[in-house]
């Protein structure tokens, strides 16, 4: 996957995560999970720890398994086992998607 620069396109989207419509949160994560790149990353690790939206951030986890690089890997596992400690909601969720994620990564296809 390659690195997607065009602040055109790149600066509304990220502004879309911050709307209040989890819908259009929705569009934007599955926008960017198609663009890649380190800066895409780093969004989608902090609205993992800052959404209070379990289903967004989720679709962060499920985003961050087309990104197959150390860091991603590292925090995907952490997640899958330690995801009460990124804030007070349900953990399962966030838990079971990192899992599925890396296995996204570990085995393609």
């Amino acid at each position: 996957m390659g690195t997607f620069n065009d602040e055109n396109i790149l600066n509304p989207l990220l502004e879309l995560l911050k709307d209040t419509n989890p819908k259009v949160r929705e569009g934007a994560i599955a926008s960017l999970s198609k663009l890649g790149g380190e800066q895409i990353i780093e969004f989608f690790f902090s609205v993992i720890s800052e959404d209070t939206d379990d289903a967004i951030r989720e679709m962060c986890i499920i985003g961050l398994s087309k990104f197959n690089t150390p860091k991603v890997t590292q925090v995907l596992e952490w997640l899958s086992k330690h995801a009460e400690n990124v804030s007070n909601y349900e953990s399962y969720p966030i838990t079971r998607a990192a899992a599925n994620a890396l296995n996204r990564i570990q085995q393609p296809g």
